[in-house]
């Protein structure tokens, strides 16, 4: 059971270095740094940033139960986000001189240059629905782990969490995102001592055979599902555009793809180790029964708790603000947001609007794991558009954006259907939206070319 006392005094230490390094960061701020870091962000403050969103708080629940049914064949999701990280690494040079010389700020911007402006303004609608929906759900796990750790009220736990995220997000927007980001990070890393405080994990060579375990459609689940998302998600496109310059991006994705290995295995120990110590509850409850288990120290649950609420943090700062900068960059009209500076007015009144909704929809979420897969394939859609944003033509023209903007549109329908019927509790399932999207363009782009040979 958590003493009080032990959260309380780790929580208020991280969020004193949260606001000092918050405070520091956003001094002299201009508004190219609020909205995008003034495109000089280093290979720490790429890495760090894209370390951080690889463990947030929905997946430390979720890695629980998945390492419950398949131990070591979990990893099969570290081997997707791995395959992404290399493919940003490849294309890394080319789309960041792009970013700089044309200043992108969005995934938006992107397809507006690259394909056209009915796929940009469609996939920004997608971008900003994805985010705002994980937002959510890392509301939902800080309200629970507010509620494990203090005996409030989850809704407490996500309103407290919600004013954190909010008054650092508007005090300093991306620059500050970043370097909030190296922090957690370092409290990321803590999670690599974690597992052998608790209950050492079993690495017997049974153990590790189980990396083979989940079975031939699982492991493609994992591994395309992941795969998938990383490629998808457009927060690390944002991380590509900030970095200062090409060979800075390239670094950063080789270099995370050993820390986020490093943080997946730190992750799965754990979580061996949390199943180990509590056999009689289900997988699903083990993480949260754990605060008010007596199998670990106090300090011990405390630093698993503050760790946890970075993860979170550290994720639904990013999301939210991908949402935001989404939201002003492709969706308002260019006559509105005249300046950089009326961006940046606007943009926070955008986060302060969206905590306010994000509250009463974290409040809502019950099946997590469902909703989970849900939200992350709905970004795959945009696998197509993406891939093709990556080839080194200047502009792919009217056909193009038409072909790809019919194939979103009627992939939309599809994953509606699936999410309504709960498809989603099957991973396989989560790699369906973005192989039928890039079905659809494959052939429609042969239709095309059949119909103007006649």
């Amino acid at each position: 059971m958590v003493n009080i006392t032990y959260p309380l005094i780790f929580l208020l230490i991280y969020l004193a270095l949260l606001f000092v390094v918050s405070w520091i960061s956003s001094r002299k701020e201009t508004s190219e740094e609020f909205i995008i870091g003034n495109r000089k962000i280093g290979i720490l403050g790429t890495v760090a940033s894209l370390s951080s969103s690889v463990r947030d708080g929905a997946g430390l629940v979720t890695w629980v139960i998945i390492v419950a049914a398949f131990g070591f064949g979990a990893m099969w999701l570290s081997i997707g986000l791995a395959l992404g990280y290399l493919v940003f690494a490849i294309v890394a040079p080319h789309i960041n001189k792009l970013a700089h010389e044309n200043d992108f700020v969005t995934v938006g911007d992107l397809f507006r240059y690259k394909i056209g402006k009915r796929t940009a303004i469609i996939s920004s609608v997608l971008i900003a629905a994805t985010a705002f929906l994980y937002s959510g759900l890392q509301l939902f796990f800080s309200g629970s782990i507010f509620a494990a750790l203090f005996s409030i009220s989850v809704v407490t736990g996500i309103i407290i969490t919600a004013a954190i995220v909010g008054l650092y997000l508007i005090v300093g927007g991306y620059k500050t995102v970043i370097k909030t980001d190296i922090l957690q990070w370092l409290f990321l890393l803590f999670i690599i001592m974690l597992p052998f405080i608790l209950n050492k994990p079993d690495l017997s060579v049974e153990s590790l055979k189980t990396f083979f375990s989940p079975g031939i459609e699982v492991m493609l689940g994992f591994l395309g599902i992941a795969f998938f998302f990383t490629l998808s998600s457009a927060d690390i496109w944002q991380r590509l555009f900030s970095a200062k310059d090409g060979r800075t991006a390239r670094k950063s994705f080789l270099w995370s793809i050993l820390v986020a290995f490093v943080i997946y295995t730190g992750v799965l120990l754990l979580s061996l180790s949390i199943v180990a110590s509590l056999p009689n509850v289900e997988p699903q409850n083990a993480f949260f029964a754990l605060f008010s288990s007596s199998v670990a120290s106090p300090i011990f649950l405390s630093l698993l708790g503050v760790f946890s609420l970075a993860a979170v943090m550290s994720t639904l700062d990013t999301q939210l603000f991908l949402f935001s900068s989404t939201f002003t960059q492709n969706l308002l009209s260019r006559g509105i947001v005249r300046s950089k500076k009326l961006t940046v007015h606007i943009s926070r009144i955008i986060i302060v609007l969206s905590l306010v909704i994000l509250i009463f929809l974290a409040a809502t979420i019950s099946d997590f794991l469902e909703f989970l897969f849900g939200a992350i394939s709905l970004v795959t859609i945009l696998l197509p558009a993406l891939i093709i944003s990556m080839t080194r033509k200047s502009y792919l023209g009217e056909k193009t954006d038409l072909i790809l903007s019919v194939s979103i549109l009627l992939t939309i329908p599809v994953y509606i259907y699936m999410f309504i019927n709960g498809a989603f509790s099957n991973v396989l399932y989560a790699v369906i939206p973005g192989l039928t999207s890039l079905a659809f363009s494959i052939v429609i782009l042969g239709l095309t070319k059949v119909f103007s040979r006649n």
